[in-house]
C-alpha cells in the first residue's frame, strides 16, 4: 500500500524536476477524485515500467 503523503510527495518532487510546480492540495484532491472514480484499479504498464519496478523493490526503494 502506498502512502498518499509520501506518494504525493514524490509527484511533486519528480515534476520539479521535469520543470513542472504542482500545488499539493490541488493535486491532492485531483488524484482523490481520481481514485473515487476508480482511476487506479486497472493500471497498464508496459515492459520498461514494470522492468523499474522490479528493480526499485529488489533495492528496497519505493515505486512512489
Amino acid at each position: 500500500m502506498i502512502n498518499p503523503r509520501k506518494g504525493l510527495k514524490h509527484i511533486v518532487k519528480a515534476g520539479k524536476k521535469e520543470g513542472y510546480v504542482f500545488d499539493k492540495d490541488e493535486l491532492g484532491a485531483a488524484l482523490d477524485e481520481m481514485d473515487q472514480a476508480g482511476e487506479f484499479v486497472n493500471v497498464e504498464l508496459d515492459d520498461a515500467a514494470m522492468a523499474s519496478l522490479v528493480i526499485n523493490g529488489k533495492s528496497g526503494a519505493s515505486a512512489c
